[in-house]
């Protein structure tokens, strides 16, 4: 109770808690994780009352940090507004399974073509719940080889959708990516045999022995735009599962699968740029003596992804340089944004493009290729792209609600992968590498984000500076891309002794021991 006398003040505040532990989708009871801590809603205000200044300390702080950068209110806020999906969009069992709606309420949960374009901030915020998920759904992959498409609004099964030919590869580079932004080897380990059994299946679609896939590639992502023959999109896709397949391998001291990726890595990649390029960029596909011309913005996802976390190239660089200036000269508008897919060349193409997939606009595949292009040493275009979804969406009044099948749609949270690829943050845990290879010209400064913490990222001048403001960060070794040969290092203002190796424009620098950078302490490299 509160008594006032005359001329005295007093701030109440108020909790609102709920407590429904009884979830039941279909009928199925699967409950709330909450409901293995709280017992009702007064147990749920009771720990938020005692705990209020510690949560809204930290969140109000992560809150800043996101918001911490000198690159622009667009980026910031593409990479931070849709994080609230992760709030509105997932499930959360009390047996501890996780899953996401494709859409708020719609198109299937936790769906894997999806997933692979909107998970990066999943497995760098929480990823306990995405390597649950991936194990689980995992469960369910056919005795082809093929993974699932999608829970079925429960986790007790899955729907009908094994035959989207793009999913395998994408579910190999995710198992990958999961892996090295980990560092968990078990993980790695219980994913294995049906990393070997996915690749299996689609290597079987190669009906003439060039090394890609080209028979029953129709159904994919772009569900209503069917695809023939050998597409570029699948193509891609398959030569970033070979890479991170062999990466696997060899983690795991599988010499016999390392070679044998290897080699139809190799095989993949000389035939992808011999049959698919057409001199301007990779046809959307090649079926025998007959080819379709239509320009695709996705025609190299698998390059996006499997650079995005590491893995080097393996096709012509020339080749796909080509492809992403013709890709920009002819899918782009600053007034409209990046189109799935234009017809550059005219023609019998022309109709194709009534298609409301191509001539549509994705976000989650706009914010993907502005990922690419900043990854790629194209900076202030990526930027570009960015900003004309970033205005699209205010224009319309849903700056936090993208759209593409139903609302709040998961693959717009590729957004997340603008900040990894403007600040050059790749996480190598298994190496106990850090790679920093920002992208931005100049001086700048913007955050990064991993489970453990989180912080500040910065170059001035010639010094690249990484500050832990909560949690810590772990690493042995350090790759930048600054200039010259004996680089000075300090951490925590401490002089560090570290072997250096040169390769191109990247310098490796390692530690004798690995070095924790803690809340508070800055580590800079010059």
């Amino acid at each position: 109770n509160v008594t006032l006398a005359p001329g005295q003040k007093v701030e109440v505040r108020f909790t609102l808690g709920w407590f429904f532990p009884n979830h039941a989708p279909g009928g199925r009871p699967i409950g709330h994780m909450y409901a293995n801590w709280f017992k009702d809603a007064a147990e749920v205000n009771t720990f938020l009352s005692a705990n209020y200044a510690a949560h809204r300390e930290e969140t109000e702080k992560f809150a800043r940090a996101l918001a911490d950068t000198s690159l622009g209110q667009p980026l910031s806020f593409v990479w931070s507004s849709q994080l609230g999906t992760l709030v509105k969009n997932t499930w959360w069992s009390k047996e501890g399974h996780y899953s996401i709606w494709e859409g708020l309420g719609c198109c299937g949960q936790s769906t894997t073509d999806v997933d692979f374009d909107g998970s990066s901030s999943v497995v760098a915020l929480f990823p306990e719940l995405k390597l649950e998920q991936m194990k689980h759904i995992g469960t369910f992959q056919n005795e082809l080889g093929q993974v699932p498409h999608n829970y079925n609004n429960r986790f007790d099964g899955v729907d009908r959708g094994f035959a989207r030919v793009d999913m395998n590869p994408q579910w190999v580079m995710m198992v990958c990516r999961d892996y090295l932004w980990t560092g968990d080897t078990d993980y790695l380990k219980a994913m294995w045999p049906g990393v070997v059994k996915a690749m299996q299946y689609t290597a079987s679609l190669d009906s003439d022995g060039d090394g890609l896939p080209d028979q029953n590639t129709g159904l994919q992502t772009y569900d209503q735009w069917g695809l023939r023959g050998a597409p570029s999109y699948v193509a891609s896709l398959w030569i970033g599962g070979l890479r991170a397949a062999v990466r696997m391998a060899r983690d795991l001291e599988k010499t016999e699968d390392a070679q044998r990726y290897q080699a139809l890595l190799d095989k993949a990649s000389a035939s992808f740029d011999r049959l698919l390029f057409n001199g301007d960029y990779y046809s959307l596909w090649v079926d025998g003596a007959l080819r379709d011309e239509i320009c695709m913005s996705d025609q190299i996802s698998g390059e996006w992804f499997s650079h995005l976390m590491g893995l080097p190239t393996t096709i012509s660089e020339e080749h796909l340089k080509r492809a992403v200036e013709s890709i920009w000269k002819n899918n782009y508008s600053p007034e409209v944004g990046l189109h799935n897919a234009t017809a550059p060349k005219g023609g019998k193409d022309i109709p194709a493009m009534n298609n409301l997939q191509a001539g549509g606009v994705w976000s989650g595949i706009e914010f993907a290729f502005a990922s690419f292009l900043m990854d790629h040493g194209r900076y202030e275009e990526g930027a570009r792209l960015v900003e004309a979804v970033y205005r699209r969406y205010m224009r319309a009044g849903m700056p936090w609600n993208h759209v593409e099948c139903g609302s709040h749609y998961t693959r717009a949270m590729s957004s997340w992968a603008t900040l990894l690829a403007a600040t050059g943050f790749k996480p190598d845990f298994p190496a106990q590498l850090l790679t920093l290879i920002p992208s931005v010209p100049g001086d700048f400064h913007a955050p990064w984000v991993t489970a453990s913490g989180f912080g500040r990222m910065s170059r001035k001048g010639g010094t690249l500076s990484l500050e832990c403001q909560s949690g810590s960060l772990t690493f042995k070794k350090l790759q930048v891309n600054l200039p010259g040969n004996r680089l000075a290092v300090r951490v925590a203002g401490n002089a560090m002794e570290t072997r250096s190796a040169r390769q191109g424009a990247l310098v490796t620098l390692e530690f004798a021991q690995p070095v924790s950078l803690h809340a508070g302490q800055i580590c800079t490299v010059s």
